[in-house]
């Protein structure tokens, strides 16, 4: 904590006076640092959802791309292959003889 001069009160005050001041002070010292704290993990968590949203707009973004891949190899294949006997060969799962 920061060094703060002393806090003087009149001394013709009575003590439950000056207490009751002190006691005020520090209150609303402790709301203030409460409410820098709440602030703080705001920041912070409005940090991290922004970097999971630019996650999921990079894995959304490569997904398009595998997804566009997968089509023109899918469709390069069957448009290639034009007897089945010649697909299942590709495969390996029929050896003809």
């Amino acid at each position: 904590m920061a060094n703060r001069p002393p806090i003087r009160l009149p001394r013709q005050w009575p003590e439950c006076i000056k207490s009751g001041i002190l006691h005020a002070i520090s209150l609303a010292s402790v709301a203030l640092s409460f409410a820098r704290g709440r602030a703080a993990d705001r920041r912070r968590l409005q940090v991290e959802l922004e970097q999971a949203n630019t996650e999921i707009a990079l894995l959304r973004e490569e997904l398009y791309i595998e997804d566009g891949r997968w089509e023109r190899s899918r469709s390069s294949f069957f448009s290639i292959k034009k007897n089945p006997s010649d697909v299942l060969l590709t495969r390996g799962t029929w050896r003809g003889g």
